[in-house]
């Protein structure tokens, strides 16, 4: 199967298509089956949606622990979601630290983000210690 074949329903950057075409070829080599990937990829008339379902599978199959990481991360962060906080996580997992951002305009505003952040210090420490490469069930 060639990146060309798959136009038709699929959308994919340039440094997405160097990607797939590197996967298309190891899917080969491991002998896995494209038709099913594909198959359950297809799920809408929008080739962008297909190619970010398409490229989903295929963490699956080739980086199963980063898929796991990244779904538990989206989780927590989901849990100490908050106005004018966010969290930063290095790209591919790869840094020293998780980063939190506070945007401050006052002293109440202030207070209430540290009340917030305190009570959901065990969400950080849960972050930190899937960061730290602990906490992923294989």
């Amino acid at each position: 199967m060639q990146l060309s074949d798959m136009e038709e329903h699929f959308y994919f950057t340039v440094t997405e298509k160097k990607w797939v075409s590197e996967k298309l070829s190891e899917l080969e080599l491991l002998e896995i089956s494209i038709s099913k990937i594909l198959s359950k990829s297809v799920i809408s008339q929008n080739k962008k949606e297909n190619s970010a379902k398409f490229i989903e599978k295929l963490q699956e199959i080739f980086s199963p622990i980063q898929v796991k990481f990244n779904r538990e991360i989206a989780e927590i962060k989901k849990r100490v979601k908050y106005p004018n906080v966010s969290i930063n996580i290095p790209q591919n997992l790869e840094g020293e630290y998780v980063e939190v951002v506070l945007k401050l305009k006052n002293g109440k505003q202030a207070k209430e983000v540290i009340e917030f952040l305190n009570s959901k210090k065990e969400h950080f420490e849960n972050l930190v210690t899937l960061f730290q490469g602990g906490g992923i069930e294989l």
